[in-house]
């Protein structure tokens, strides 16, 4: 045709919904270089104040909230997977509808301590389970940061997962401190972790004393990692533990905390899950500590009291 090429394009369309989380779907994602994957959520935003409590659906036409919410509450995991196209686990020891109580629809995902964020809690706290390396397999870094209420109530802020080399590790664990400003922050201090602790301390300055090393080799069984997963959904069962879930962001990242509590031993990643881990035991620690030293003051003061009472006897009684 007069010497000129005719370029032909072909375009493959999959459409459908995720029914795993390993399916086709979750792996043409993966391959973001050859596919292109959009998704859409039957609710795009749950009600809040910003929305002025009405909920923004992808198809009002057709749906209404309330049916919506009857199917959730029924079936939560198919509702995630088919209507909310948000790749879960639907296997493992944990049943997923107990995590789901945790699930606070209303509230997003916080990046840094603002001033009403600060007042409504006693403590907040950043656990962080550190990784060096970027390569496809290895694992994430991970930061977790709590608020935990006067009652005792750990609602989880925020967080990110990356994989990091140690200079970019170290400078997002500073810029993340700087963010928060927590009241304690607990760093994983296995093996050469333990170096990153020193590390950090001697970039924050002043604010060095916040941070600590939580070791999580076991040595007793109840300070084992299968114990320590027993601990963090047993806080969701009884109410003492939320997690955001309003917007994309806030449930994208619970979501891959619920999939790394459900798939353990067994899964892939651990790496959200370790960072809320390390937060409990950091805490844990915290807290006998304190009680060993109220021990020990008790005991002083009785000794105090024992050598003023003594003096005041007679000489030779005394």
């Amino acid at each position: 045709d007069g010497g000129r090429q005719t370029l032909v394009i072909t375009l493959v369309l999959v459409e459908g919904h995720h029914v795993h989380a390993e399916d086709l779907y979750t792996e043409l994602e993966s391959r973001d270089e050859e596919w292109r994957v959009r998704k859409y959520k039957a609710i795009l935003e749950e009600p809040c104040e910003s929305n002025g409590g009405k909920a923004k659906l992808l198809a009002p036409e057709a749906w209404q909230f309330k049916q919506l919410q009857r199917i959730r509450a029924r079936r939560p995991t198919v509702f995630q997977l088919m209507y909310q196209n948000i790749p879960v686990e639907t296997k493992g020891l944990v049943n997923r509808e107990v995590l789901e109580r945790g699930c606070d629809r209303g509230r997003p995902m916080v990046y840094s301590c603002q001033p009403e964020v600060r007042m409504a809690y006693k403590r907040i706290i950043l656990g962080i389970d550190p990784a060096f390396s970027i390569r496809k397999w290895s694992s994430y870094s991970a930061c977790s940061t709590w608020g935990i209420t006067e009652s005792g109530q750990w609602d989880l802020l925020g967080g990110w997962r990356a994989r990091l080399l140690p200079p970019q590790l170290k400078s997002k664990i500073v810029q993340t401190i700087l963010s928060w400003d927590p009241n304690e922050v607990f760093i994983e201090a296995n093996a050469a972790q333990i170096f990153l602790v020193g590390e950090i301390r001697e970039k924050l300055g002043s604010k060095a004393g916040i941070v600590s090393p939580v070791y999580t080799t076991a040595s007793e069984p109840e300070d084992s990692i299968e114990q320590a997963v027993g601990d963090c959904v047993n806080m969701i069962e009884t109410g003492f533990a939320t997690f955001p879930y309003q917007g994309g962001e806030a449930q994208e990242f619970t979501e891959q905390m619920f999939t790394e509590i459900i798939n353990f031993p067994t899964g892939r990643f651990t790496d959200l899950m370790m960072s809320w881990q390390i937060a409990v035991r950091g805490m844990k620690r915290l807290e006998n500590k304190s009680r060993k030293m109220l021990r020990f003051a008790g005991i002083a003061n009785a000794v105090d009291r024992g050598r003023g009472f003594r003096a005041s006897l007679p000489g030779r009684l005394a």
